[in-house]
C-alpha cells in the first residue's frame, strides 16, 4: 500500500483593507493498494475546508490546526470506506 498526500493553503477572502480574512485548505490523498496480489487499486480523495484569520496569529494557527485535523479525519474515514467496498467486491 502506498499513500501520497498533499495540503494546499490558499487565500479565500480579503477585506477592503486588503487584509486576509479567510484561508481555504485542500487536502488530497492518493492511495494505491492491491488485494491478494491482484491488480492494483487506486483511490483519489480530497477534502476542502476554510478557516478564519484572526487578529492573533496563534489563534489563526489553532484554527488551521483544527480544520486540518477535521479534514484528515474525513479523508481517513472515506479511504477506509472505499477499501471496504473494494474488499467486499472481491
Amino acid at each position: 500500500m502506498s499513500l501520497k498526500t498533499k495540503k494546499t493553503k490558499t487565500i479565500k477572502e480579503k477585506n477592503i483593507n486588503n487584509e486576509i480574512t479567510k484561508y481555504e485548505i485542500n487536502i488530497s490523498a492518493l492511495v494505491k493498494f492491491s488485494l491478494n496480489n491482484e491488480k492494483e487499486n487506486t483511490i483519489n480523495i480530497s477534502s476542502l475546508g476554510s478557516y478564519v484569520a484572526e487578529n492573533n496569529y496563534s489563534t489563526t494557527l489553532s484554527n488551521e490546526k483544527t480544520i486540518v485535523e477535521n479534514l484528515t479525519e474525513n479523508i481517513s474515514e472515506r479511504i477506509l470506506e472505499e477499501i471496504n467496498i473494494k474488499i467486499n467486491d472481491n
